[in-house]
């Protein structure tokens, strides 16, 4: 896992950003445990990659920085969240991947949006025993370059 994309990280980044320049000053402004549900301990842990929330308690801290639900913050934050869960970037890589084509578009321009989808998602590795089929037999080696 990236630890430059660590939840703490994130979560400490986006608060500067936001105009609070120590995770104190952050907790006492948006009114401690009472608004955040949690101490000043628990928020410096979350900070300093000691700890996650619980899922539920971090619409509290997007409220608390006052960040809406559907920002690119927001969504950096809960993939963070996510990262820092997991381990890893695989589950964060799918939450990130582009949203499905609108099917309001018209239709050439449909049809090009899901060519360029297929081929985006088409990863085919061949064992060297396909390989050799395939350089054997013409037809095979067409079917796979139109496919």
């Amino acid at each position: 896992m990236n630890a430059i994309n660590s939840f703490g990280r994130v979560l400490s980044r986006i608060r500067k950003e936001r105009g609070y320049t120590t995770a104190h000053q952050f907790f006492k402004s948006v009114g401690g445990s009472k608004t955040l549900g949690f101490s000043f301990v628990s928020y410096w842990d979350l900070e300093r990659n000691k700890k996650l929330p619980k899922s539920w308690r971090i619409k509290a801290l997007l409220a608390a920085l006052d960040i809406d639900q559907d920002s690119p913050l927001a969504k950096e934050l809960i993939l963070a969240y996510f990262r820092t869960l997991s381990g890893s970037d695989e589950l964060a890589r799918t939450l990130a991947a582009p949203a499905a084509v609108s099917a309001d578009l018209p239709s050439r321009e449909l049809a090009e949006a899901a060519a360029h989808q297929a081929q985006a998602r088409r990863s085919v590795n061949l064992t060297l025993e396909q390989w050799k089929l395939l350089s054997k037999d013409l037809v095979t080696d067409i079917t796979n370059d139109v496919l």
